[in-house]
């Protein structure tokens, strides 16, 4: 076991990539997303080499269990073994090797949260059409990279059991650090603007190697909502990631009771479902 920090979020990465299926847990942008979004937030980190090889890597974040381990490896247990005190963790329903072994010491599923995975070919795109603006955010302009990070506040405040201006919500200086990790690229952060208002968003990751590409996060202003903007800014981003070279999207929308909306826009956007993640409870008291 090698204890880690943020440096070694390439080497996490790169296990995310060599292990991603249609149905995996992680993108490589998840990640990316995950370790830079809300940097600063005291998060135990391991990875685990077998061999000269990374097999797992994990972090433990607000009593959250987050890994994933090469099912070929059988180091699902090593990761368990690792974190005694997590709460709950999310795995995908398909995820035997993990589902195995959390079902083994106890760990018992959770009515929810839960993540749908939809993915969708970027062939035969529709064409996007007149509408309101869409470009890249401009990270060398930080009045833009303000609009955009409270773009982002506003699309995620309203949610139930989310406290408006939690410290650690991505503000600025932490959008900045998401545009400073890998694979972040400008040229696939978009916003719509509405009368040169940020109105709705949608960042995208590309993992090259898997030619793949992932929506993480995307957003409406409560203020703009019902007018098609959020399907225009990904309609945009899937034409921007064809263009980059990937040939699938990616994205993982909530989908238990009370999240129908997101679900909806997707599929009118030709994706389909792949698998779910379900939601798993510890055994014992959080220590």
């Amino acid at each position: 076991m090698i204890r880690t920090d943020g440096a070694d979020l390439p080497v996490m990465q790169a296990l995310t990539a060599r292990l991603w299926t249609p149905g995996a847990r992680w993108h490589v942008g998840d990640v990316a997303w995950g370790r830079a979004a809300y940097r600063g937030r005291e998060r135990p980190t391991a990875r685990w080499e077998r061999d000269g090889r990374t097999v797992a890597w994990a972090w433990l974040e607000a009593g959250e269990l987050c890994w994933l381990a090469d099912p070929s490896a059988d180091a699902a247990d090593v990761v368990l073994d690792w974190a005694p005190g997590a709460r709950e963790t999310m795995v995908m329903a398909g995820d035997r090797p993990a589902v195995d072994a959390l079902t083994r010491r106890g760990w018992s599923v959770a009515d929810g949260p839960w993540f749908d995975h939809l993915v969708r070919d970027l062939a035969g795109l529709p064409p996007l059409g007149a509408g309101p603006a869409v470009r890249p955010v401009d990270p060398t302009d930080d009045a833009d990279v303000l609009a955009r990070a409270a773009a982002h506040r506003a699309a995620f405040d309203h949610l139930v059991g989310h406290t408006p201006g939690t410290p650690g919500e991505p503000d600025p200086a932490r959008h900045r650090a998401v545009t400073g990790t890998w694979p972040y690229r400008a040229d696939l952060d978009l916003v719509a603007e509405v009368d040169g208002t940020i109105a709705a968003y949608c960042l995208l990751w590309l993992d090259e190697a898997n030619r793949v590409g992932l929506l993480e996060p995307v957003g409406t202003d409560p203020r703009f909502r019902r007018r098609g903007l959020a399907r225009r800014v990904c309609l945009a981003g899937l034409h921007a990631l064809r263009r980059a070279g990937a040939t699938r999207a990616l994205v993982c929308p909530r989908g238990d009771p009370g999240y129908p909306v997101p679900g909806v826009l997707y599929r009118d956007l030709g994706f389909t479902y792949v698998d779910r993640t379900v939601t798993y409870l510890a055994p014992y008291p959080a220590v």
